[in-house]
């Protein structure tokens, strides 16, 4: 009795440890086909905004982009950098104060994170980091024109995509299953928490 009573225990275990598993191995991979399709509904915004960047006229380029930054949420900020990595043309919707602020932590702690010096013309990239407590989501690509290199920076509105786009792909997820997006220290930004 005591030996089949051991046997059925360890089999129970062992069966609770591969359901487990089964279920951690499925979770994972839905966690990675969600991953992918968040990150695809944003490299196709960037790649968009990335193609009317035209610096032939700069005012029209103000123009345009002032009007764009006004009207969509995706984008805080557009920044060109010239070869020598000078700033030559910012459009934002962010508040004067907050531009002041955006440029200064771009310049200092941003740029130099981003290697864009070695960036390879039409490679795109994003930084996702935090600064002075805030969180930025950063994308960015060299293009050559012209015969001249620049640097296409756009700061993405992080609360946009944790809001609209989340919320877009993850509805039809949330109607069965528990889900949490969580940042980098574990706290859940999307979701609710697991219990």
């Amino acid at each position: 009795a005591l030996a089949l009573g051991y046997y059925t225990y360890d089999s129970a275990i062992r069966m609770v440890v591969r359901s487990e598993e089964s279920l951690e191995s499925a979770n994972r991979t839905l966690g990675l086909k969600v991953i992918d399709r968040v990150e695809k509904v944003i490299l196709d915004q960037d790649r968009t905004l990335f193609n009317m960047v035209r610096l032939d006229d700069p005012k029209e380029f103000n123009e345009l982009w002032q009007r764009l930054v006004r009207i969509s949420p995706v984008v805080e900020t557009v920044i060109v950098l010239d070869e020598d990595l000078k700033i030559v043309q910012l459009v934002s919707e962010l508040r004067r104060k907050d531009l002041v602020r955006f440029r200064k932590h771009f310049i200092q702690q941003i740029m130099p994170d981003l290697g864009i010096s070695e960036l390879q013309v039409n490679a795109h990239r994003h930084l996702h980091k935090t600064y002075g407590k805030r969180p930025y989501l950063i994308s960015y690509i060299r293009h050559r024109a012209s015969g001249r290199d620049y640097f296409v920076v756009l700061n993405i509105n992080l609360e946009y995509i944790i809001k609209e786009i989340f919320k877009d792909e993850f509805q039809e997820l949330e109607e069965h299953k528990y889900l949490a997006v969580l940042d980098e220290s574990n706290q859940v930004i999307y979701g609710r928490a697991v219990p």
